[in-house]
């Protein structure tokens, strides 16, 4: 199992305990491009797809979490 995939299941299994190093890499490993970064924000664009994350504090929001795990599980299937 790649670290890739060990961030993926736990993505998935904790969407509380991700910091944004982790999604930044993630990101850029599937072709997003940062285009912006706020001081609680982040904006990404991978083609037509615009994708705002946002912080809180030190970690992820757990709605960004899901958010960035749905649009991966579409991007993979296609």
């Amino acid at each position: 199992m790649t670290k890739r995939e060990k961030l993926l299941e736990r993505m998935r299994n904790n969407p509380r305990g991700i910091r944004p190093e982790e999604i930044d890499h993630l990101l850029g490993y599937y072709g997003f491009e940062k285009r912006r970064s706020g001081s609680n924000h982040c904006v990404y664009r991978y083609r037509e797809q615009v994708l705002i994350v946002s912080f809180h504090r030190d970690y992820i929001h757990p709605k960004s979490v899901k958010e960035i795990l749905a649009i991966l599980d579409e991007l993979s299937e296609t």
